[in-house]
């Protein structure tokens, strides 16, 4: 019989962020200096212009990644408050230059996180307590190694060994983490993950729904030619 101990979990979460009672993220001064800055996680008080958590999803997850200040990201006059996954990409392109957004499956979500990506999830959520949509934050992935690690020489651990297991969210409107990182995971289909539930959605707290169906937009950075620099 396999030790299942012996199969470790990590959380791998998207870079520059950290957790230390409040978050804070890494942000490009005026100067150019980068400095660790804080992060409200709050719910803002605009339940009718972002009444599913949308935008505010997409200003802290877009501040994160150009390592920006959050309050720098100012949303474009017209948006609707409502947006579906098409609507989302095209803002955090006008955002984010050299980064790719675009509608994508759940599955993709993964491989974004692995290059140093997010992703935003619309949850169609089956709740009494809840709305009937939300949006979410993808901060993390929760990866299991394929196999036992003893005997792994330190600093060989490579995408091959780990298998992901769940997506490590922050739902707009749910109570806020401390130092976890993340108030909800989104299980994986044991075959993979796929474009159409239903998931299982399980917050810290051990509230769960199932949600119907999840729209993904993903980000990714874009590979830069012509002397500019490579990065993935």
């Amino acid at each position: 019989m396999k030790n299942a101990a012996s199969k470790t979990l990590f959380h791998r979460f998207i870079p520059g962020l950290r957790f230390h009672s409040f978050w804070y993220y890494q942000a490009r001064g005026s100067t150019g200096r980068v400095r660790w800055a804080r992060l409200p996680m709050v719910s803002d008080a605009c339940a009718q212009a972002d009444p599913h958590g949308a935008w505010w999803c997409a200003q802290r997850c877009a501040a994160v990644l150009a390592q920006r200040p959050w309050r720098s990201m100012q949303l474009p006059p017209g948006l609707p408050a409502q947006p579906d996954a098409r609507q989302m990409a095209h803002v955090l392109q006008q955002w984010l230059p050299g980064w790719s957004a675009a509608p994508a499956s759940v599955q993709v979500c993964t491989h974004a996180l692995e290059n140093g990506g997010s992703a935003l999830l619309q949850l169609h959520v089956r709740a009494r307590s809840a709305p009937n949509i939300l949006w979410a934050w993808v901060v993390g992935v929760e990866v299991q190694a394929r196999q036992s690690l003893q005997g792994l020489a330190p600093g060989s651990l490579r995408a091959g060994h780990l298998s992901p297991r769940a997506l490590l969210i922050v739902p707009f409107g749910q109570d806020m983490p401390w130092a976890t990182g993340h108030t909800a995971r989104v299980r994986l289909h044991a075959r993979g993950p796929q474009l159409r539930g239903p998931h299982e959605v399980v917050a810290q707290d051990g509230c769960w729904f199932q949600d119907s169906g999840l729209d993904a937009v993903v980000l990714k950075p874009v590979l830069r030619l012509h002397g500019e620099g490579a990065f993935l």
